[in-house]
This record gives structure tokens, sequence and C-alpha cells, in this order.
């Protein structure tokens, strides 16, 4: 900005009297107004424009600084995703001589786990994109079950239906003919005489054959709650 002070304003005015003269100093003093104004205006602009660009600049500096960020985190998301994945595949992984168990085993094992209260389940089977989801989710503080667990743990257990079409009698009475005591310390432990005790292990056999189970004796009623235990309790 053009800045002059009260000993330099004057001294132009008398060298401007001397040579204009009084009678064209007012005009030319008018004339020279107008410059000063319009070359103060464009400093004014000048120095505007280059304050906008200044702060343009900053702006896609921080702008990029942000995408790379974003980037960043993303790229680091998908290759926490990508080892969470492989490790769960290496850690779930079967050879041909392993054993599977049965398409109703992993409903209840979801089922139990599910109780504990994870923040999040996952099977061996499902997506990428699922994995990545789950990360976001349990991330913003929520919880995740894949549409596979969901579907799994809708799936209910044919031995789990035949225990529950047991009376409450019924059940603690298969429960204690299934460890191996002799009959005669079942019937003390439920305070009931071994006739009666026989009268309660008939129906329970049937209920059992009714759902399927081939179950004709106490040793076989034993095997069978030791095979289908983790789905009764």
């Amino acid at each position: 900005m053009i800045d002059l002070g009260i000993s330099k304003i004057a001294l132009i005015g008398v060298v401007a009297l001397i040579v204009i003269g009084p009678e064209k100093l007012p005009r030319v003093a008018r004339t020279v107004g107008t410059l000063l104004g319009k070359a103060q205006r464009y400093v004014s602009d000048v120095k505007s424009e280059v304050s906008r660009s200044m702060e343009l600049d900053e702006l896609k500096k921080m702008k990029e600084t942000v995408t790379d960020a974003a980037k960043n985190m993303e790229n680091t998301i998908q290759s926490n995703a990508s080892e969470m994945e492989k490790s769960w595949a290496d850690a779930t992984r079967m050879d041909d001589n392993s054993q599977t168990g049965t398409s109703y085993d992993m409903p209840d094992k979801l089922r139990h786990i599910n109780a504990a209260g994870p923040e999040a389940i996952l099977i061996k089977d499902d997506t990428r994109d699922c994995f990545v989801q789950c990360i976001r989710s349990v991330a913003a503080g929520g919880t995740f079950l894949s549409r596979a667990v969901r579907d799994a743990l809708r799936i209910i257990n044919p031995a789990r239906l035949a225990f529950d079409s047991l009376t409450a009698t019924q059940r603690k009475v298969l429960v204690l003919l299934a460890s191996a005591q002799p009959d005669t310390q079942v019937a003390e432990a439920l305070h009931i005489s071994v006739s009666t005790l026989d009268n309660h292990r008939t129906p329970i056999l049937e209920k059992l054959r009714a759902h399927g189970f081939q179950v004709y004796s106490k040793a076989e009623l034993a095997l069978w709650h030791a095979q289908h235990r983790h789905c009764l309790e």
C-alpha cells in the first residue's frame, strides 16, 4: 500500500503549486487523488488474491493429507482382514483323515459360543467382505454375527428336541441313569423304588425312539447321553 507522511505531502504540494500554478492545482489534485485511490484498491485486490491463493493451497494440502490417511487406514483394514482370514483358514483347515461332526454339531457349538457373549462370531466359510464388515462393526463398538452363523443358530438338534419332549422328572431320571450308577443308587437318589424307576425308564426310551434314536437299554441310554451332552446342557 502507498503510504505518504504529512511532510512529504506538504513538499509535494509546494512543488505542485510552483510548477502547475494555483489555477490548475485543484484539478490536478483531484486527478492524483483518484489515481492514488485506484492504486490502493489495486494493491488491496492483489493482497486479497494472494491470501485466497494461500488459503486454497493450504486446503488442498489438508485435503491430500486427509485422503492419504483414509487410504492408509483402508489398506490397513484390508490387510488385517486378509491376515485374519488366512489365519482362520489355516486354523480351521481339516485334512482328509480328520473327523468331522454331523450337520447339527456346529449349531450346538455356536450356541455355546454365543451364550458366552462374544463381540463377534465368524466361521471359516465366511467371505473376505464378511471379515471386513466384522472388523468395522466391532471397531465401532457393535457386535457381529455372519449370515452363516445366524442361519446355523436357527437349526435345532434332533437330540435336543427329543430331550425337550421329556418331562422335568424324566430328564432328571435320564441323567442319573446315564451316570452308570446301579439302579438301586439311582432310585435312592430320586427317593423312589426300583420298580418305579423302571416305570420311568420305559417311557423315556420310547420317546427317544419316537425321535429316531434306537435306544433300548440303559447302556445305550448312557452312550446316547454322552454323545449329545453338549446340546442338552
